[in-house]
C-alpha cells in the first residue's frame, strides 16, 4: 500500500466527540507524508494522505477532516490553487487548511495568511508546533 492510497473508512471520519480528530495532508514528498502519518498517530489522530491535490475537494467533501495541511510548492497544482477550490466549495469553505512549507521568511508567511489559509507551519518544523496546530485546530472542530 502506497501513503496516497492511505485511507480512513467514512464511519470514522464523522466528527462526534467519540472519534478521532482526521487530518487530510497533500505533500507531494512520500517522507513528509510519512513523518506526518506517524506524528498524527502519535497525536492519537486519523490521517489520510495524498501525494497531489487530485480530485481534493471530492476527498475533503466525502471525508470531511477536521484539519488539512496542505504543501504549497507541488509540481501538477500549488497549495494556492488548491485552498482556491476548498474556498470555493461550501462543504469545504469552513474545515481550516494550514499552509505547510518550506517558505520561511516573514513575508511568504504574510502572503500565504492573506491567500486564505488559516495558518502557516514552516519545514522543518518541531513536533511540539505540530501539536500545538493540531490541538488548536481539531480540538475547536470537535466542540462544534
Amino acid at each position: 500500500m502506497t501513503i496516497q492510497n492511505v485511507a480512513i473508512p467514512r464511519s470514522s471520519a464523522t466528527s462526534d466527540s467519540n472519534s478521532k480528530p482526521l487530518v487530510l495532508v497533500v505533500d507531494d514528498d512520500k517522507d513528509n507524508l510519512l513523518l506526518l502519518q506517524y506524528s498524527l498517530e502519535l497525536f492519537n489522530c486519523g490521517f489520510v494522505g495524498r501525494t497531489n491535490g487530485i480530485d481534493l475537494v471530492s476527498i475533503a467533501q466525502s471525508i470531511q477532516p477536521h484539519l488539512i495541511l496542505l504543501d504549497i510548492v507541488m509540481p501538477r497544482q500549488s497549495g494556492i490553487e488548491l485552498l482556491r477550490q476548498l474556498r470555493e466549495n461550501a462543504s469545504t469553505r469552513p474545515i481550516p487548511v494550514v499552509a505547510l512549507t518550506a517558505l520561511g521568511r516573514a513575508d511568504d508567511r504574510l502572503r500565504l495568511l492573506a491567500e486564505g489559509f488559516d495558518d502557516y507551519l514552516s519545514k522543518p518544523f518541531t513536533l511540539d508546533d505540530l501539536q500545538a496546530m493540531i490541538n488548536f485546530y481539531c480540538c475547536q472542530a470537535t466542540r462544534r
